[in-house]
């Protein structure tokens, strides 16, 4: 089975590259309330609040870190500015 990479838009906005500055992603969105899929749980409002309070600094990544060996597992760079909309 191939994988899909999805982004949802921040907030009714489409994510894009900020080119002239670092090429950081400006408007992307880490989570939604609802299903995680393949997880077996949802997301609800009190797990939006603890990744808002936890995540500025921690590593982004293309797909959850060591479950592959495709490299999409491999560091991008930093979540920053995480906040709830």
């Amino acid at each position: 089975m191939r994988a899909k990479l999805r982004t949802l838009p921040a907030a009714g906005t489409a994510p894009r590259v900020d080119r002239a500055g670092n090429g950081r992603i400006l408007g992307a969105s880490l989570m939604s309330i609802g299903p995680a899929l393949g997880h077996g749980f949802d997301i609800d409002s009190q797990a939006i609040d603890q990744v808002v309070a936890l995540a500025d600094g921690v590593p982004g990544r293309w797909t959850h870190g060591n479950l592959c060996a495709d490299g999409l597992g491999t560091h991008l760079g930093r979540w920053s500015n995480v906040r709830r909309e």
